[in-house]
């Protein structure tokens, strides 16, 4: 007589304190017989994890845990019929939530993945060939002479400053506010007391406005270079799912480090942020451009 301990069907699995059949399990999870069978035994999925992620009748996962970081290999395997062992990368790129069923919830996911297996992309419904678009900014072939001068210290200045930094070039930012310790301490006086302090406040200071923003400051355009921003972000101190979700929020309790993180690469790139430095004219005389400075010490020109 064949020894049905080895059967599928009559075999027990382990998890959680008890030891059930894959039937029993079922009941237990609410997840078809077959699909525990095809998940353990066809693409070598963990006891633990047949069990625990849950998914639609359309294949689509319903819970954030079953497309987080630590499962995407996971998931890919099921959806394009592979052994996790024949994935060798998977990267998340986008990550939302449907909500237009209240009854029907889920997740849906962008995921890059690379294998070694010849795959019929045909075959697939919503795989395609991915192409990553590599953004590349340009490098100085010498030394610049020239003096460059950014005025304002917020999302744009902060960013040109980085990237011409970056460069190779030595750039000089102006922002009439003041650096992020005294400027939080100026804005929680204006939310306490209502005491306004017109050099710094919610507008004007490290990082620009976005930085005490409520959240309804965001970009609403579509740009190549966006995904970089966010990389960056990410780079400086910003938690890693910005880089994937759909509508990405920071937050100021973090961004106040993230912004002085990035301050701190422009300087040690051997740039400079000057704070407490307001432009207040601008002259072109002699092919070159002068400003008027209002800084703590009285009125400076400098020509760039």
């Amino acid at each position: 007589m064949e020894d049905l301990r080895n059967d599928p069907r009559f075999k027990r699995y382990k998890f959680n304190g008890k030891e059930l059949t894959l039937y029993q399990w079922s009941k237990e999870t609410n997840i078809k017989e077959h699909t525990l069978y095809y998940r353990i035994h066809k693409y070598n999925w963990s006891v633990e994890d047949a069990l625990t992620i849950g998914i639609e009748n359309n294949g689509i996962c319903k819970s954030k845990f079953a497309i987080n970081k630590n499962n995407l290999k996971i998931y890919v395997a099921k959806e394009v019929g592979l052994k996790v062992s024949d994935i060798s990368k998977c990267k998340l790129l986008k990550l939302s939530l449907d909500a237009r069923d209240k009854n029907k919830i889920f997740y849906l996911a962008s995921i890059c993945f690379e294998t070694f297996k010849n795959l019929n992309l045909k075959k697939f419904k919503g795989v395609s060939k991915f192409e990553k678009k590599e953004i590349h900014f340009p490098k100085l072939d010498k030394i610049c002479d020239k003096k460059i001068v950014i005025v304002g210290f917020g999302p744009s200045g902060m960013f040109a400053g980085l990237t011409l930094a970056r460069a190779g070039a030595k750039v000089t930012i102006l922002e009439r506010g003041y650096e992020m310790a005294k400027r939080k301490s100026v804005v929680t006086e204006l939310m306490k007391n209502g005491t306004m302090c017109e050099a710094s406040n919610i507008q004007f200071g490290e990082g620009g406005a976005g930085t005490f923003s409520d959240g309804k400051l965001n970009t609403g355009i579509k740009s190549e270079y966006i995904q970089s921003v966010l990389d960056d972000f990410v780079l400086f101190g910003a938690n890693e799912n910005i880089a994937y979700d759909f509508r990405p929020h920071i937050g100021t309790d973090v961004l106040e480090q993230v912004v002085v993180n990035l301050r701190n690469e422009i300087l040690n790139l051997g740039s400079s942020v000057l704070f407490e430095h307001k432009l207040v004219d601008l002259k072109y005389q002699n092919d070159k451009i002068a400003l008027d400075i209002q800084t703590p010490d009285g009125y400076v020109s400098i020509d760039c």
